[in-house]
């Protein structure tokens, strides 16, 4: 049996619905699924991640990551390119402030393949830029300087090009790093440089104040490092203004502490004390522990060197305290860190385990697909040679039946140049008759002569005929005694000349009979064919023998 199309397309359809039912709840497959208009809604659920992603960040890092990398899984189905570079980066920036650094440089790593894959030289910049910070981090100062300059020629030579102005607050960025990095270098003129021009551009809006407020607390610093006093307080006081209008006391914190050694570099030790001890108590406020250790360093020094043991005892205590309470919080952290990677790990392993099922499921399916594919086309192919032997045969066939109706025609052309003969014979058969009044040897002879021609008008053209007439239609006389097994010699005959379709005038001239008598004959044969009460016409009835 021929597999029809219909039946195909049905059990296909059939088998990948029970394939969707089967994945269901299997988001390795799920999400692979694209349709069309998903992106939009794909975009909302990104945004929503990303939102949450960034307010769980503030309080647990497990939660605040885990979401932005859902965010990036679902962004890399997406065309939103924009969308997928943030994703990338919100969770490597989570990822770097958990101190999970091989997540961080996987996202990081993403991000730069993503770019390099679109050919965009400003996101080729910024990719490199971004892995910066994180041998920053790691404190690599020397790849950290490599991979900002880097990052820094692309953007440039992309603004060249596109003449497309590098936006602000990546050139703040970049600058406020790089200072950062020239300063760890000990390359104190060019870390100067980035800052102040970092300084400049931050100070052109508001939006930039956070910035504004880190390079100018690095210039600070940088300058205490040089000890250029005047501009040390310069850039104090800027920075304690623009922190206490941001209310930001961690900076302010650390600003104190700044205080504190400046006054100490001054030699005035008391106003040295009141920065550290504000210092020390803004630190407590947000629970900087590093901060808490460094300043209680400073004062124990202070009060130990002018020998008031008391308080240099009771800051030693505290550094010790805080910096036993560092050591507790950063083997808690530590600890956090590596659930954190085993989490992730856990959950790693368990997507590649659903993504293995998945792909042996639609291994499987697609062999199923293939095969019900290869059973249609074989069936598709045999029916096509069968139809191909079919109009063989009939070709054949209508080839035979051309061939029997050239060979019919043939017959009765010789069954009417006979007939055209035994007329001759019977005008000859006339004349010796007519001719026969004369007696003698020579009427002996014309009698004799006539008797023969009309003996070889009676037999000799039938038994040729029916020669003939049996070589073509071998079972027609078989088949015709068997159905009619009463007809006679003559009726017989007569059955063979309607075989071929011979009108009666024809058979009259062929037999010799009259035209009436063939006719009467004709409807005797019919009676003793039984077709008297039937539609069937005689010719119609003996075509079928």
């Amino acid at each position: 049996m021929v597999f029809s199309v219909r039946s195909f397309l049905k059990f296909g359809s059939f088998l990948f619905v029970l394939f969707l039912v089967s994945c269901r709840g299997k988001s390795s497959f799920s999400e692979s699924l694209l349709f069309p208009n998903s992106d939009k809604s794909d975009s909302v659920e990104i945004q929503r991640l990303m939102s949450l992603s960034k307010k769980s960040l503030l309080t647990n890092y497990t939660v605040g990551i885990k979401q932005a990398i859902q965010a990036a899984e679902i962004a890399e189905r997406t065309s939103n390119i924009p969308l997928t570079y943030d994703t990338y980066k919100l969770a490597a920036g989570g990822a770097l402030g958990a101190g999970i650094f091989d997540i961080a440089e996987t996202y990081l790593q993403k991000f730069l393949d993503l770019a390099e894959a679109q050919q965009d030289q400003k996101m080729l910049g910024r990719a490199y830029a971004n892995l910066a910070m994180l041998h920053l981090y790691l404190n690599d100062i020397q790849k950290a300087d490599s991979l900002f300059n880097k990052g820094l020629v692309l953007i440039k030579n992309h603004t060249e090009i596109t003449h497309e102005k590098i936006p602000n607050e990546d050139q703040i960025v970049i600058y406020l790093n790089l200072g950062h990095i020239y300063k760890e270098q000990k390359k104190a003129a060019l870390a100067e440089k980035m800052y102040l021009k970092g300084l400049e551009m931050a100070k052109s809006a508001k939006a930039y104040e956070g910035y504004e407020g880190q390079l100018i607390q690095s210039l600070g610093f940088l300058y205490f490092d040089l000890n250029q006093l005047p501009k040390v307080k310069y850039y104090l006081d800027y920075s304690m203004r623009l922190q206490r209008n941001l209310q930001n006391n961690s900076m302010l914190a650390v600003g104190l502490m700044g205080y504190g050694k400046y006054y100490e570099r001054l030699q005035q030790p008391n106003e040295a004390i009141k920065a550290y001890e504000k210092g020390l108590l803004m630190a407590s406020q947000v629970k900087s522990a590093d901060l808490q250790v460094e300043i209680s360093d400073h004062l124990y020094k202070i009060f130990k060197a002018r020998k008031d043991w008391e308080k240099a005892f009771y800051y030693l205590n505290l550094n010790l305290e805080k910096k036993e309470f560092q050591k507790k919080d950063q083997t808690r952290e530590e600890l956090q860190r590596k659930s954190i990677q085993r989490n992730f790990k856990s959950e790693e392993s368990k997507i590649q385990e659903n993504q293995t099922k998945n792909f042996i499921f639609i291994s499987i399916f697609l062999v199923l697909l293939v095969a019900i594919a290869g059973f249609y086309v074989w069936n598709t192919m045999k029916a096509r040679k069968e139809i191909n032997l079919l109009i063989q045969e009939n070709q054949s066939q209508g080839n035979l039946r051309e061939e029997l109706e050239l060979t019919n025609q043939q017959m009765t052309s010789q069954a009417l140049q006979a007939m055209q003969k035994d007329e001759t014979l019977q005008q000859i058969v006339q004349k010796i008759k007519d001719n026969q009044q004369n007696e003698g040897l020579n009427s002996q002879i014309l009698k004799s002569i006539s008797k023969d021609l009309e003996k070889i008008n009676v037999t000799k053209n039938w038994d040729e005929f029916e020669k003939r007439f049996v070589g073509i239609h071998a079972n027609f006389f078989q088949n015709l005694f068997a159905a009619h097994p009463n007809l006679s010699s003559n009726e017989r005959r007569l059955c063979a000349f309607l075989r071929l379709d011979m009108s009666t005038k024809e058979i009259s001239n062929l037999t010799g009979q009259t035209v009436r008598a063939i006719e009467l004959s004709r409807i005797r044969l019919r009676k003793k064919l039984l077709l008297t009460k039937s539609d069937v016409g005689i010719f119609q009835y003996l075509g079928e023998f």
